[in-house]
């Protein structure tokens, strides 16, 4: 149920989605086993796979699929460096606002070697005419109050470390 649009780049090929960060980003550890098992620790977590890899988590809205619930997005492996570009994409538009209203713009490009397929992400700030983005933002208002109530209603063992967030 993904709705996803062209890129307007004309030497891109990948597909794209609008969203919004509502929430993020939470740094932490994955591991998926041969059996497909996937597991997720806290980034202060001692007791993680040896194997792990970095996670960033972030929570976000997409008004052009759904604007009744927050979405997690998880950047892992060969999708860190869009989580890096997305921290910071975040931290400068935080000098001029909230970041919950700059219109971003998720593309993946699929990928495949031998038997094995996956999608590597990519982020840019989504060119949106003022007008939409403010209709974007009354869309999905409520899920910013939804997210940061969730953060903060976390149970302690669920609620991120101050180290679980990356400087940005």
């Amino acid at each position: 149920m993904m709705a996803a649009a062209r890129s307007a780049s004309p030497s891109a090929t990948s597909e794209s989605v609008r969203f919004y960060v509502l929430a993020g980003p939470v740094k932490g550890w994955a591991y998926s086993s041969t059996d497909d098992e996937f597991q997720t620790w806290r980034y202060s977590d001692p007791e993680r796979h040896p194997d792990a890899d970095l996670t960033y988590k972030y929570v976000v809205a997409l008004p052009g699929v759904d604007t009744d619930l927050p979405v997690t997005i998880l950047f892992t492996r060969t999708s860190t460096p869009a989580a890096r570009q997305l921290n910071t994409i975040l931290k400068k538009a935080a000098q001029s606002g909230p970041t919950q209203e700059v219109p971003l713009e998720l593309t993946g490009t699929k990928k495949a070697r031998d038997k094995y397929k996956w999608v590597v992400f990519g982020v840019r700030r989504a060119d949106v005419p003022e007008k939409e983005r403010q209709e974007d933002i009354e869309k999905f208002k409520h899920l910013i109050d939804l997210a940061q109530g969730a953060a903060a209603t976390q149970p302690p063992g669920d609620a991120p470390e101050p180290n679980d967030r990356p400087e940005i």
